[in-house]
């Protein structure tokens, strides 16, 4: 599931210590990295729009995507957030780099029903990433992989930290949207407010209409409206 334009997705079986093992692979290259570049151009004339400060930041070569990838998995696993771990990254030839990690068996978010045990999940997995001075910079459904009771983290981009607290307030705004996609707004609201005080998520509305700009974001007027009064962000 998912979008894959940035990357080739593929499965690396093999064996170790005489059994059979599989791994998640992201391959990319170069040009990867110049469609990068334009998304991320993209992404920061929606937020010059907002008048946010807040800026995305490109990566130089595929070498530094999959190696920006991996430090951020390695990070949240480390803070003892829900991602997968991460095995290495591998130069395959001239501009091809595979990051490798672990295959978990599961589902896009985007793909499942949504219940509460998931959404305290990731609203604290989300904090969590805060509070140890990371964000995620690009939280939508199929960033989030649900296995079982688990709900994983992956792929992240780079933010930049001259404004770390506007990167937090959109990372948040992101998860609400993103979560309203697939459960009313009062609920979702409900289960932010155990993770992020009043005035963080009155600060995360303020970000509403960048996060809206996202195309991996649609909700329909309705929702949008709700969400305004609510996070005191009205047209």
């Amino acid at each position: 599931g998912g979008s894959y334009w940035l990357s080739i997705p593929c499965i690396v079986e093999g064996q170790k210590d005489g059994k059979d093992v599989k791994y998640m692979a992201k391959i990319v290259n170069n040009m990867s990295a110049i469609k990068h570049r334009y998304m991320t151009m993209l992404r920061n004339l929606g937020v010059l729009a907002g008048a946010a400060d807040l800026r995305f930041d490109r990566y130089a070569s595929a070498k530094e995507m999959v190696s920006f990838e991996r430090y951020c998995l390695a990070r949240m696993k480390g803070e003892l957030v829900n991602a997968p771990a991460v095995i290495g990254t591998f130069r395959l030839n001239e501009d091809d780099y595979m990051l490798v990690r672990e295959y978990i068996e599961g589902r896009p978010l985007s793909e499942v029903p949504l219940d509460d045990r998931m959404l305290d999940q990731i609203f604290g997995d989300v904090r969590t990433m805060h509070d140890h001075g990371f964000v995620h910079g690009d939280i939508k459904l199929d960033n989030f992989l649900v296995s079982g009771e688990t709900v994983y983290i992956v792929d992240c981009l780079k933010v930049g930290y001259t404004g770390f607290h506007e990167a937090k307030s959109f990372d948040l705004v992101c998860t609400i949207c993103a979560m309203c996609q697939k459960a009313p707004v009062d609920r979702v609201l409900e289960h932010a407010r155990k993770y992020f005080s009043s005035e963080a998520i009155l600060r995360a509305g303020k970000l509403l209409d960048v996060a809206l700009s996202k195309v991996d974001i649609e909700l329909p007027e309705a929702k949008v409206r709700e969400l305004r009064q609510a996070l005191g962000n009205p047209i």
